[in-house]
């Protein structure tokens, strides 16, 4: 990222830039070696907007869809999981998705596309950072029963998380069922099977 770019003003502007441009505040924070300076900020504005009930049911949702899907691709295309980062996701979009689903919007996020290695620990690590529970079908070199996959998603839903299904290779396919759950729950169900750098997801 070219630094010059962080002398710009950064003060979010709009509801989504806490998500959107979160690649630049982290790099702001890990440039002024600063671990709460920006995530206060984004917060405070965030807060401000959800107490102010100027935003629609229907904003909230686009808004959750887009923060859910734009964890991934933020994944995708990092090239550091440092400290800053793990505070950005624990500190803003932990809260940014709590705040959402106090306000109603639960979301279940399923993602199938070929992921290897570290890459998919990232992303795993990224979701449940932000506060959701991941399920896979993956244990270790074994491969879960679809009855196992559905009893931990149940498991979660019951709680109340916010939940990610993941499948990282062709190795296994309950995309279908797993679909099906969503459509059928209270949950904004999301489908991608897209390569991470187009934006184009599926609202179940």
């Amino acid at each position: 990222m070219d630094i010059a770019d962080l002398k710009l003003d950064i003060t979010p502007k709009i509801f989504s830039d806490s998500v959107e441009i979160m690649s630049v505040y982290i790099e702001k924070m890990r440039l002024d070696e600063d671990f709460n300076t920006i995530p206060k900020m984004v917060n405070r504005f965030n807060d401000k907007i959800f107490e102010s009930k100027r935003v629609s049911k229907d904003q909230l949702r686009q808004l959750a869809v887009y923060a859910t899907d734009y964890t991934y691709r933020f994944a995708a295309d990092a090239e550091v999981q440092d400290a800053y980062t793990i505070m950005y996701f624990k500190n803003v979009i932990a809260r940014l998705m709590k705040s959402l689903k106090e306000n109603g919007i639960e979301i279940f996020y399923i993602l199938d596309n070929e992921i290897h290695g570290n890459r998919f620990e990232l992303i795993v690590d990224l979701y449940e950072l932000s506060g959701a529970a991941v399920v896979t079908p993956y244990d270790g070199n074994n491969i879960l029963s679809y009855g196992a996959v559905e009893g931990r998603l149940k498991g979660h839903m019951a709680r109340g998380k916010n939940v990610v299904y993941i499948e990282k290779d062709a190795s296994v396919n309950y995309m279908e069922k797993v679909m099906k759950m969503a459509t059928e729950s209270r949950y904004i169900g999301i489908f991608r099977n897209q390569a991470p750098t187009t934006n184009h997801v599926t609202v179940l």
